[in-house]
């Protein structure tokens, strides 16, 4: 991740902040659905990361929308 430099001067906390994201997603997964809004068609963006951008509004920038409920 771009967040943690890496090398001996890197950061300390890294691998407990990665396990941390990991086990949260896992949780999120688990209790929620996650679906794409009707009618947006997203594409990928390739950046310094992989982003969602929806087809015909990328003058809005970024974008992932999503429905989320609760299972």
């Amino acid at each position: 991740m771009l967040s943690f430099p890496a090398g001996p001067r890197g950061c300390i906390g890294s691998r407990f902040s990665i396990a941390e994201a990991k086990a949260i997603l896992a949780l999120m997964i688990l209790d929620f659905e996650f679906e794409g809004v009707p009618g947006g068609q997203v594409e990928a963006k390739q950046g310094v990361v992989m982003r969602a951008r929806i087809v015909g509004q990328e003058e809005s920038g970024m974008q992932m929308p999503l429905i989320i409920s609760r299972i």
